[in-house]
């Protein structure tokens, strides 16, 4: 079978994962206890894995308590998927991920909030290969570390913007998430926000669009 290959193909989802966890810091709302979700769409930054599966899909849980003043803990889920087909090959992959993270921050004039934030991820994937009546996958867990900084403004009571940066690193691959959210509040308790987020060595560019609920 001519194709990516197994081990590219799953590190390529893995790497693409770890990153959007990481990113998933450039959100909104620190210091409050909220939950949510969002609807994503990425493209890969690498050709080949690009030209053989196109845009992606993904959908993603996100949940954050104040644990004590200007201290965060942030949880979130994610699940990707991708269809393509190369040389006749069709080829499934998806990859399901968690992460953790510790988010200190500080509040300067009352509406600039500079955060800072250390996490885990681990990232489970699964990619299968079907052609002529035959099929052969492979699954792999993979561990990640991130650390990110970046500021939240509130610059009026309905809208939010934030920004980060965040340095993630798994499987051996180690990349640089920038993450840019604008958030509008279309009550007291919920926030509707946009989030886009380029991972500058792979190129890899995911958008979301989501909910956010105060608890």
């Amino acid at each position: 079978m001519k194709t990516l290959g197994l081990s590219r193909t799953a590190a390529a989802i893995a790497a693409a994962i770890a990153g959007i966890i990481a990113a998933a810091r450039g959100e909104t709302l620190v210091g409050n206890d909220y939950a949510g979700g969002s609807l994503a769409i990425l493209e890969f930054g690498d050709d080949q894995v690009d030209d053989t599966f196109g845009t992606s899909y993904g959908v993603e849980g996100v949940g954050n308590v104040n644990l004590m003043r200007n201290l965060d803990l942030k949880l979130s889920v994610e699940y990707i998927w991708a269809e393509g087909n190369e040389g006749g090959v069709e080829i499934d992959m998806s990859g399901l991920g968690a992460g953790a993270s510790l988010i200190t921050f500080r509040e300067l004039r009352d509406w600039i909030h500079p955060f800072a934030g250390i996490g885990l991820s681990v990232v489970e994937t699964e990619t299968q290969l079907s052609a002529g009546g035959l099929s052969t996958g492979g699954d792999g867990t993979e561990a990640g570390v991130d650390v990110g900084a970046g500021v939240e403004l509130e610059i009026t009571r309905a809208l939010l913007l934030r920004g980060g940066a965040d340095y993630f690193y798994i499987d051996d691959e180690d990349d640089v998430d920038l993450s840019a959210t604008v958030g509008y509040w279309v009550s007291e308790e919920l926030l509707a926000m946009v989030r886009g987020a380029y991972a500058v060595d792979s190129e890899n560019t995911a958008l979301y669009l989501g909910l956010r609920l105060k608890l």
